[in-house]
């Protein structure tokens, strides 16, 4: 049954409004997340860095890239979704590069390490 309201909204309203849900929605989730991992950046942050591409004052580089690689990795994997791929070891290898880039020594440094 929700399917189907899904369905028949998706007919009636335009293309943008799921669009800007979309958008919304991704921003929302990123910050989220990096948030519960201790990232500071607020929701209004995260939104300039991720559809505006500036960086903002007073934070890390590496809260930076925790946001800009979250998004990343979520665009992936709604990609890989949209193609019908199962997740696999290349898929998730490719992920974790993603998550991990620029926070990492070695990008596709698969092993956990203790770096100091």
């Amino acid at each position: 049954m929700q399917k189907e309201k899904l369905e028949r909204l998706r007919k009636e309203l335009p293309d943008l409004v799921f669009e800007i849900f979309d958008q919304s929605f991704d921003v929302e989730y990123t910050h989220h997340s990096t948030a519960i991992e201790g990232n500071t950046l607020s929701l209004i942050q995260t939104k300039a860095i991720i559809e505006d591409g500036l960086s903002v004052g007073g934070k890390t580089l590496r809260e930076i890239y925790e946001v800009v690689n979250h998004d990343h990795a979520f665009q992936f994997v709604k990609r890989q979704v949209r193609q019908g791929k199962k997740l696999d070891e290349t898929i998730t290898k490719e992920l974790h590069a993603l998550l991990m880039d620029r926070l990492l020594p070695q990008k596709n440094d698969w092993e956990m390490k203790v770096f100091f």
